[in-house]
């Protein structure tokens, strides 16, 4: 769903290059659409994005060192319930409409 034109779209209008590869903005924000209640306690904060110079296949503790947190690239602070429900939205949509 993540790589559909409209999703891709809307992500590089609203959230630029900050959106990166792994726990990305949109994925947190379906998720936090989906599943509000796992967030209900959770300090939203703005991210440092870090974009280490790295070749890949990586290895486990490779992933580990370079990539301390699990986010590759990505400030998912900007996530909101919001952007959620319009990506939950259009995901829907554009795979309805190719079924």
């Amino acid at each position: 769903w993540w790589q559909l034109k409209e999703i891709s779209e809307y992500e590089t209008k609203h959230f630029g290059d900050e959106s990166g590869f792994h726990a990305t903005i949109g994925e947190v924000s379906v998720t936090m659409y989906n599943q509000k209640e796992a967030f209900a306690d959770i300090e939203n904060r703005l991210f440092e994005i870090e974009r280490p110079k790295t070749l890949f296949p990586l290895s486990p503790s490779e992933m580990r060192k370079h990539y301390p947190d699990g986010r590759m690239a990505s400030n998912p602070g900007l996530a909101t319930y919001e952007h959620g429900e319009v990506l939950f939205d259009l995901a829907v949509q554009a795979i309805a409409n190719v079924v």
